[in-house]
């Protein structure tokens, strides 16, 4: 079992008492090679796509697979233009529901064999049904990329964007929590920092 050698206690219990962790691209790239649905947490839209497109790249290296990565904030032209060294393909279908994911990530799956899926940033995305609130909105888009895990045996990395103004001493567990129930769902959640 891993240990977290400043604090004693196994990597597991780490998580489980902070929620989040910290990695380099390149040991996050490690952990999406075993088909994990994994999030990828920051305050900072730049630097959280920028670790994303770097861990998209440690994996294609090591993995001949496909990558979809899904920008939802960008079109495929302005985000190859920012990641031109990213030679994964990229989907901006505008408005993607978490159903029409599902179906281009089985299809595809089908023609040709994936590695993962990232999805540049999971708020813009909803879902068929309509909800009284927004976390009941993120439940079920959470659900549904855990179950697209499973079947598909494949990676997800879902990136999600926190608010910059939020007090010192709000954590980013607690405000994952406030949106939906992460810690259920997700293998990982993985504040990214290209430094540690």
């Amino acid at each position: 079992m891993k240990r977290n050698e400043s604090h004693g206690i196994s990597l597991e219990k780490f998580i489980k008492r902070n929620g989040t962790i910290c990695m380099t691209p390149i040991e996050l790239a490690e952990v999406c090679q075993k088909k994990k649905f994994v999030v990828l947490v920051s305050r900072n839209d730049k630097e959280n796509s920028e670790y994303a497109a770097e861990v998209c790249e440690c994996v294609k290296q090591d993995n001949s697979n496909d990558i979809l990565y899904f920008s939802l904030k960008l079109e495929s032209e302005e985000f190859k233009s920012i990641h031109p060294e990213l030679t994964v393909e990229v989907n901006d279908t505008p408005a993607l529901s978490i159903d029409e994911l599902e179906n281009i990530v089985k299809n595809k799956n089908n023609t040709s064999k994936m590695s993962m899926v990232s999805i540049d940033h999971l708020w813009i995305m909803g879902t068929k049904n309509t909800y009284a609130t927004k976390k009941e909105e993120v439940e079920e888009i959470l659900s549904k990329i855990k179950r697209l895990v499973e079947q598909e045996k494949i990676t997800v990395l879902a990136l999600v964007l926190l608010s910059k103004y939020a007090p010192n001493s709000y954590s980013l567990r607690k405000e994952l929590e406030s949106y939906g129930n992460f810690m259920r769902w997700a293998d990982r959640i993985v504040e990214s920092r290209s430094e540690i």
